[in-house]
C-alpha cells in the first residue's frame, strides 16, 4: 500500500506472474488503473500523501524493465524513461498464455506459454519448459535472451510454476517440500502431459531445463517420466540427495529436504534422488549435464556421478553430456560464459527436439 494525495495505491499478483496495480479514492471507490504493458512485477514509488504523484516499474516476459508516470488529469500512464531502451528482439508476434493446468491430485498447477502467434497447434513445435520448486522461491516474468532467442526460432518457451515455489502462496510452497516434494516433479510431468493432449507438441519434442534445486524437479521427472522428453538439461543440480549433505553446504540445506539422521526425513530424500532412480536398460532423453568445480552450493560430484550412471544404464544411443567448467562456481556471472551457457541448453533443446535448422549436416 502506498498513500498518496488522491487515495491509496496497491498492487496485486496472481499465480506470481500477473500484476495489476489499483486505486482507492478519496470516495472510497476502487478502480484499476490501466498499463501500457502486460506485467509480471510491478514496483510502485510515490512522495507521500501530500502529492498526487505516482510513477511505477513494470517488468514482463515481452518487455523489459519500463518506467512509467501516471498522468492524473488524463487518468492514464505515460513513458517516463530518463533514456531510450533498445531491444535487439522484435515481440509484436509473440503471444503470452497465462493458464492454469490439472495436475495429478487435482490441484491447478500456473503454466506460462510463450510463443510466436504464427505457431501451429500441430503437435511438432520444439518446447522448452523451465522449472525450480524449491525454498519458495518463484519464477516471476522477466525479459531474458533466454526465453526470446528460443520463440523467435519458432519454439514454445514453458514456464510450469510447481509446488516447491511460492507463486500460490506459502501453502504452494509447504507442498513441495520435505515430505510432499514429490509434488513438484510430478507437476512439471503434467505440464508436459497437457502440452501433449492439447497439441503444442507430442512426446520427445519437450526439453526440460533446471538448476541447482530445481534439478530435484528435472531429474526426477526425467528418471520417472523419461518417455515425455526429448531432452534433459541439468545445471548445477542437486541429483544424489540421500549423499547431499555430506558435502560442502549440504547440513545448511537439511533444513529443505531432510536429513539422512532421521528415518522419515531419508524416506524423503530417498525419493527426490535422482541418481538412485535411474534403472538399468531403461531409455532415457539426451542429457546435457554441467557443473563448476568451484561451486560452493552444490559439489560437482553430484553432477558427475548422475552423468556417469545414467551413460552406463541408458538403454537409448541418445547422448549424456557432461561439461564442467574449470573457472566457474555456482553461476556464470560475467557476460560471456552466461551467453555461452544459454546458446549450448538451446542449441542442445532444438537439436534434440528435432527442430530442422539444428540437426548435424
Amino acid at each position: 500500500l502506498r498513500l498518496i494525495k488522491g487515495g491509496i495505491v496497491y498492487t496485486t499478483i496472481k499465480n506470481g506472474v500477473e500484476a495489476k496495480i489499483f486505486l482507492i479514492d478519496s470516495l472510497n471507490k476502487t478502480k484499476e488503473l490501466t498499463i501500457p504493458v502486460k506485467a509480471g512485477n510491478i514496483s510502485v514509488q510515490t512522495k507521500g500523501k501530500k502529492y498526487n504523484y505516482l510513477s511505477i516499474l513494470v517488468e514482463g516476459w515481452l518487455s523489459d524493465k519500463k518506467r512509467y508516470e501516471y498522468d492524473f488529469e488524463e487518468k492514464k500512464f505515460k513513458k517516463a524513461e530518463i533514456s531510450k531502451i533498445s531491444s535487439y528482439y522484435n515481440t509484436d508476434d509473440f503471444e503470452v498464455k497465462e493458464l492454469e493446468i490439472p495436475s495429478h491430485d487435482g490441484n491447478s498447477v500456473p503454466l506460462s506459454l510463450i510463443y510466436k502467434k504464427s505457431v501451429e497447434l500441430n503437435s511438432h513445435n520444439s518446447v522448452l519448459m523451465i522449472a525450480y520448486g524449491a525454498y519458495g522461491v518463484s519464477i516471476t516474468p522477466s525479459f531474458s535472451e533466454k526465453i526470446l532467442t528460443w520463440v523467435s526460432e519458432g519454439g514454445v518457451f514453458a514456464v510450469s510454476h510447481v509446488r516447491g515455489g511460492r507463486e500460490k502462496g506459502d501453502l504452494w510452497y509447504k507442498n513441495g517440500f520435505k515430505s510432499t516434494k514429490a509434488n513438484s516433479w510430478k507437476d512439471l510431468i503434467s505440464s508436459a502431459e497437457y502440452l501433449i493432449e492439447k497439441k503444442y507438441t507430442s512426446e520427445g519434442r519437450i526439453a526440460i531445463n533446471g538448476a541447482s534445486a530445481g534439478a530435484i524437479t528435472i531429474g526426477r521427472a526425467m528418471t520417472e517420466r523419461p518417455d515425455l522428453f526429448g531432452a534433459s538439461i541439468i545445471d548445477v543440480g542437486f541429483l544424489n540427495m540421500i549423499r547431499a549433505e555430506t558435502g560442502y553446504n549440504g547440513k545448511n540445506n537439511t533444513k529443505e529436504f531432510g536429513t539422512v539422521e532421521n528415518k522419515e526425513e531419508f524416506q524423503y530424500l530417498m525419493e527426490m534422488d535422482s541418481y538412485y532412480h535411474i534403472e538399468k536398460g531403461k531409455e532415457y532423453p539426451a542429457s546435457l549435464i554441467t557443473s563448476g568445480i568451484n561451486d560452493s552450493r552444490v559439489p560437482p560430484w553430484h553432477s558427475a556421478k548422475f552423468a556417469a550412471k545414467l551413460q552406463d544404464f541408458n538403454k537409448n544411443k541418445t547422448p549424456i553430456l557432461l561439461k564442467i567448467d574449470f573457472d566457474a562456481g555456482h553461476s556464470n556471472t560475467a557476460s560471456d560464459k552466461r551467453l555461452e551457457s544459454v546458446t549450448n541448453v538451446l542449441s542442445f533443446a532444438f537439436w534434440q527436439t528435432g527442430h530442422p535448422d539444428y540437426q548435424p549436416k
